[in-house]
C-alpha cells in the first residue's frame, strides 16, 4: 500500500495526529527533507514520521540523517497486536524454548500491560475507509 494523504495516522488511543501527517508531508515533499529521504519507501517515510511525532521537535534537515539512524536502531517491527508482539520479543530474547511442555499457556497481553508496554511505544495506521494496518513499535 502507497502511503499518501489517503491515510490517516492514528496512535493507540484511536486519536487522528496530523502532527504526524504533517511530518509525512515534508519528507515527501519538503526539498530540504527530501534529500534525506528520497531513497526510503513509503513505509520507510511512515515510520520516520511517526518517530518524528513522538518527540523530534525542532526536526531540522540537517539532523536528518543522525535521525534516520536513530529510527532505524529502535524500531522494532510490526505487529497485529501488543500480544503479537510480547510473544515476538520473548522469543527473540530466548525465553521460548523448543524444549517447553505444550500444556504451558502464556499470557502475552497481560506480560505487555504489566512489563513491556513501558519499554516501547507504539502506533497503529488506519487508512480513511477505516481498514487496520499493523502497529509499528519502537524502544523508548
Amino acid at each position: 500500500m502507497t502511503v499518501q494523504q489517503e491515510t490517516q495516522i492514528v496512535a493507540w488511543n484511536g486519536e487522528t495526529y496530523r502532527g504526524a501527517g504533517d511530518w509525512y508531508d515534508k519528507f515527501t515533499t519538503d526539498p530540504e527533507f527530501t534529500e534525506y529521504t528520497e531513497s526510503l519507501d513509503p513505509d520507510q517515510i511512515l515510520r520516520l514520521a511517526l518517530f518524528a511525532y513522538n518527540g523530534a521537535w525542532g526536526l531540522v534537515p540537517e539532523d536528518m540523517a543522525a535521525f534516520i539512524g536513530q529510527e532505524e536502531e529502535s524500531y522494532r517491527g510490526e505487529a497485529e497486536s501488543a500480544a503479537e508482539f510480547t510473544r515476538e520479543i520473548i522469543e527473540e530474547m530466548g525465553y521460548i524454548t523448543a524444549d517447553m511442555p505444550s500444556w504451558v499457556v502464556i499470557d502475552y497481553q497481560a506480560t505487555w500491560d504489566s512489563a513491556l508496554r513501558f519499554d516501547f511505544f507504539e502506533y497503529q495506521v488506519i487508512d480513511i475507509d477505516g481498514n487496520y494496518r499493523q502497529f509499528f513499535w519502537w524502544n523508548n
